[in-house]
């Protein structure tokens, strides 16, 4: 369910998220309304496109868009049994929420990546104090609103002072930043892979029970291999999948395998999935056989 946001002017011309795309700087914006009130989110790319943009046939490949944020700092991933959450770093410094509900993604023990140097929080840009100001340097956040969760509270008539007297600039080769940082992705990182990928990933570890995160990264990958070949056929490359898991393990079970059974990770890391000739059967043995009438 949505929630009621304020968006700041200054959000839309932000430095580093006007250097990302317009479909990721689209999704920055709704992705305020998506999460909870302490800024946290399901970061599963099909629940995301449902929870933002769902009528948008031109809003694709959700995981992209959201790696281009995570680029510039906006949002962090995490992992929790096999599942992927997210959080917008700065939200609830700019988003004052009434009376907010407490997150329940909150509460999990989420193993987040890239942890930020020396402190709890995820990684901000930062800019030189002015000369003779004697501040410390100031830490740049992309801008967002500072309503509630019924309508704005911003602006010069709400008490205090304006946030918008010191406008924040994040340095305009943002990426460069987070290279001196170590935190900037390889050169060399496979290319994010599709939402349909992700959904078959999601139905297999729901319908198999595996919860670790490697083995849902590995069954994605090798459904996206699969997508290439049968685009119209994500419903059969799940079957296939799972169906192969579900077989392997009864195989196991009876003791039809020369050695001792691997992890999923493996299973499908390795593309054992594919044929029973690579799960090591003991001679005789035979997969997918129908049991014989009594």
């Amino acid at each position: 369910m949505g929630r009621i946001r304020t968006v700041k002017p200054e959000f839309n011309s932000n430095e580093g998220l006007s250097s990302l795309s317009a479909a990721a700087h689209l999704l920055a914006e709704a992705l305020l309304c998506y999460a909870d009130d302490e800024g946290y989110f399901n970061a599963n790319p099909v629940l995301v496109r449902a929870g933002t943009c769902p009528l948008r046939k031109d809003f694709k490949n959700i995981s992209k868009l959201l790696k281009e944020l995570a680029s510039v700092g906006y949002v962090r991933f995490g992992d929790f049994e096999g599942k992927r959450f997210g959080k917008i770093v700065t939200f609830k410094t700019h988003q004052k929420i009434s009376h907010p509900a407490t997150s329940k993604i909150n509460r999990l023990n989420i193993i987040w990546e890239n942890p930020p140097e020396n402190s709890g929080e995820a990684p901000n840009f930062s800019r030189e104090a002015p000369e003779n100001s004697g501040g410390a340097p100031e830490p740049l956040r992309p801008e967002q609103g500072t309503g509630n969760r019924e309508q704005g509270t911003g602006g010069a008539d709400s008490g205090g002072t304006p946030e918008s007297a010191s406008p924040l600039v994040i340095p305009p080769d943002s990426r460069t930043a987070w290279k001196n940082r170590g935190m900037m992705r390889p050169v060399n990182q496979p290319a994010p892979l599709s939402d349909e990928a992700h959904m078959i990933a999601s139905a297999v570890i729901d319908e198999i029970g595996v919860t670790t995160s490697w083995a849902r990264d590995q069954i994605a990958q090798q459904a996206d291999q699969e997508l290439k070949k049968f685009p119209d056929d994500m419903d059969g490359i799940r079957a296939g999948m799972a169906g192969a898991w579900k077989e392997y393990s009864r195989l196991a079970a009876a003791g039809k395998l020369v050695k001792a059974p691997c992890g999923p990770e493996k299973f499908y890391g390795e593309g054992r999935w594919r044929s029973p000739k690579l799960w090591g059967l003991k001679p005789g043995a035979r997969a997918y056989e129908t049991p014989s009438a009594a």
